[in-house]
């Protein structure tokens, strides 16, 4: 598996939240949420999307944030949450597959992957980054902190 690293600078984004095992698919029903609503965060910088993943607990449940990258915070919609990502290095990898394999691709990350290059994931935020190519092939990048 192709990755590289990036030494990606904090950011500022304003979502919304989710937390659980995702047992059900409820992602993609908070990114339907997100997406009806996001026009109402003020101060978006970019269109690129994020998916931030954290809070990981034992037995497998997590929080994620769907979440659009902001300058500054005039007011906070209802509902919503603002977050910051770290700056750090990350190793990044590239998922060009069917979204629905999703989940056994992150799992490969960390159980392949990661070990097969000697890389060493450091706990706290991972996330994936939804930019121009998710739109038109549905590809997009995961960022995984790594230590140094």
């Amino acid at each position: 598996m192709n990755y590289k690293m990036i030494d990606f600078p904090a950011k500022k984004v304003v979502g919304m939240e989710y937390a659980g095992q995702n047992e059900n698919q409820e992602i993609v029903g908070l990114w339907d949420a997100f997406m009806k609503r996001y026009q109402e965060v003020k101060g978006i910088h970019t269109q690129i999307m994020y998916g931030l993943c954290y809070d990981y607990e034992e037995g497998g449940a997590f929080s994620y944030l769907a979440a659009v990258e902001v300058d500054e915070m005039e007011s906070m919609p209802e509902g919503m949450k603002l977050m910051s990502i770290p700056a750090r290095t990350y190793a990044v990898f590239t998922f060009s597959d069917h979204l629905s394999k999703i989940g056994e691709f992150w799992d490969k990350i960390y159980a392949e992957y990661l070990p097969a290059n000697n890389l060493k994931p450091e706990f706290g935020m991972s996330f994936e980054l939804y930019d121009e190519r998710f739109g038109k092939s549905g590809e997009f990048d995961i960022y995984v902190p790594i230590q140094k």
